[in-house]
């Protein structure tokens, strides 16, 4: 599981869900970009992290997100 694939699950979940929108995650449209054209970009932690809460992601999910992004295995 890559960060990409795995922050995709979440968010997917999330927008669909109406759990928030794209500008409440805080994620910048450059990121966004980067995130839907570089598989190997990863957000910052402090990005991860308040996206996952405004996503409403569980510990166990944004604790493996930042992992990812660190480039840590799950």
């Amino acid at each position: 599981m890559t960060f990409i694939q795995e922050f995709f699950r979440i968010y997917d979940r999330a927008i669909s869900g109406g759990i928030c929108s794209f500008t409440q995650t805080g994620i910048t449209k450059d990121d966004f970009t980067r995130l839907c054209t570089d598989s190997e970009f990863a957000l910052s932690e402090e990005a991860v992290r308040r996206a996952c809460l405004a996503m409403e992601a569980n510990g166990d999910e944004t604790e493996l997100l930042v992992r990812l992004a660190r480039g840590e295995s799950r």
